[in-house]
């Protein structure tokens, strides 16, 4: 009961008004903690999303430029088989070989190997070459060589080839594949 007594006697002692003091500081600083866990939390959170975003952006982009650099191949393509065809000359055939050349003129900015530019200068001037010399392989009064005629028949195989090695030279860059930080 001594014990009672005395606890009662420094209560009354006490100030209250120092120990509301007290209380109402240290409630503060559990309520500072609380707001500063809870910030840190949603930082998080929000790092989490940018880096997502930053994910999504940056598939995007990938996504984009496989679409023009799929562009130059298609439009290569086309061209390869408009020039194989006898319909050269109609606004179809000459739109085709102006796109492809467009898109050669575009590839040495897309594609990070010059050899894919290079590649489309080279199967533009074999197609050129197949065409002069079929040309030339109708008129009577001109020479057609061996070397002409050669170019003439080979230039279907040639053509089959040349897609293929551009596919080749191209497969690496035409891939949307993210990488992960293992690969990069």
């Amino acid at each position: 009961m001594k014990f009672l007594t005395d606890c009662l006697n420094i209560l009354r002692h006490l100030d209250w008004q120092a120990i509301a003091t007290f209380v109402t500081g240290l409630l503060a600083v559990i309520a500072a903690i609380l707001v500063g866990r809870k910030q840190i939390e949603i930082t998080k959170n929000q790092s989490e999303i940018l880096a997502g975003q930053l994910n999504l952006e940056h598939a995007k982009l990938r996504a984009d430029l496989f679409e023009r650099r799929m562009a130059v191949y298609e439009a290569a393509v086309e061209f390869l088989n408009e020039t194989g065809n006898d319909r050269l000359g109609s606004p179809e055939s000459n739109q085709r070989f102006s796109k492809f050349g467009q898109r050669t003129r575009e590839s040495r900015f897309l594609f990070n190997e010059p050899e894919v530019t290079q590649k489309l200068k080279q199967m533009s001037d074999r197609s050129w070459e197949y065409l002069r010399d079929k040309q030339l392989q109708s008129c009577p009064d001109v020479i057609f060589d061996e070397r002409r005629h050669e170019n003439v028949g080979n230039f279907y195989p040639w053509i089959s080839q040349a897609l293929h090695d551009l596919a080749l030279i191209m497969e690496p860059e035409l891939s949307i594949a993210i990488k992960s930080s293992r690969q990069a």
